[in-house]
């Protein structure tokens, strides 16, 4: 069986709770990259409900509150030992948020705080404590979860199975660059440079070998 579990935040508005609030109260959050306006944020509890477009406070509170949830997630598995056993957890995001590197915010440019994003994965015969420093995509969890279920990709998928990675950090039949892109139109439609539509960015990336 395979089961989604999707979040809708953190996304603005940030919507924080008294409780969320109190999670990163007095936690201190780095300035923002290349923004010499941006200084380090120290969050404060003031006991009310809340609602802000970005605030890296906010932003923090809302993650904490999703690591919550999905350690509760995490507990009912661990808790069924037939689960345990055969079942595979990815976490992972779509996209990151800029919270005012470079003076931007959301994911309109492909800077680090946009574009990479964090992919857990655990389950039997994932390598415990293991790190993998290269990057990978997302899309790739797909024939991934078709891999540790012993099915077939449907023709034509391009999703490419991580499982030697998770298992061995063997690399060497995945892909030797991922890509990534956002547009604010269709995607064959061209954007004129300075164009007032939209933005529009292609990136790839590498692996040295």
């Amino acid at each position: 069986m395979h089961c989604v579990v999707l979040s809708p935040g953190p996304h603005p508005p940030f919507l924080v709770t008294p409780k969320m609030e109190n999670a990163v109260a007095n936690k201190t959050f780095p300035a923002a990259a290349d923004n010499k306006k941006s200084d380090k944020e120290t969050c404060v509890a003031t006991g009310q409900p809340q609602s802000s477009t970005i605030d890296r406070c906010d932003y923090g509170a809302e993650i904490e509150n999703l690591d919550r949830l999905f350690q509760l997630i995490l507990n009912e598995i661990d808790d069924d030992d037939d689960d345990e056993r055969d079942t595979i957890v990815c976490f992972a995001s779509d996209h990151g948020e800029m919270l005012g590197d470079h003076g931007d915010s959301g994911k309109t440019f492909p800077w680090q705080g946009s574009a990479s994003v964090p992919m857990i994965c655990k389950g039997p015969g994932i390598r415990e404590g293991g790190v993998v420093e290269r990057p990978v995509a997302t899309l790739d969890l797909a024939a991934t979860f078709l891999d540790y279920a012993k099915a077939q990709k449907p023709k034509g998928m391009t999703s490419t199975s991580l499982r030697s990675i998770l298992e061995n950090d063997d690399d060497s039949n995945y892909r030797k660059f991922v890509s990534s892109g956002l547009q604010s139109v269709a995607f064959n439609e061209s954007l004129p440079q300075n164009s007032n539509k939209g933005y529009a960015w292609r990136m790839v990336v590498c692996v040295l070998i």
